[in-house]
């Protein structure tokens, strides 16, 4: 009981930290700081640390499931393993576009994005 615990708080973490993580890009764009001379990458600080919190936690999300997989749907698995693996291509072009990446960099990210959250809602309407 306390491993489904554990796995359902985990998940449920995971998809609130995607919906603050994907939005601040959006929010921290708007922000005017006053007095301060951040550039946009410096306030994006959040936004990157929050991107490897999100890897962290679903990778232990997908190690605590176990022996429950048995009794999930496979459809919802697979978008849970692509989702997964989507989450590592994010932190991957997350870095190139810390490091001044192109725009081509800059739309792969932001549509990986999409389809991680549209994956992540086929896993929860699956499995959930």
């Amino acid at each position: 009981m306390t491993r489904y615990l554990v796995v359902a708080l985990t998940a449920w973490m995971a998809v609130l930290l995607l919906g603050v993580e994907a939005s601040l890009p959006y929010l921290l764009r708007r922000m005017r700081t006053t007095g301060t001379k951040l550039s946009f990458r410096e306030r994006l600080r959040p936004h990157y640390w929050l991107g490897y919190a999100l890897a962290a936690l679903s990778t232990m999300h997908a190690s605590l499931v176990g022996p429950a997989m048995a009794r999930s749907d496979a459809a919802g698995i697979w978008a849970a393993t692509l989702a997964w693996g989507l989450i590592f291509l994010q932190v991957g072009l997350g870095l190139l576009l810390r490091n001044g990446g192109t725009a081509r960099v800059r739309r792969t990210h932001f549509w990986s994005m999409v389809g991680l959250s549209a994956l992540i809602v086929a896993h929860v309407w699956r499995n959930g």
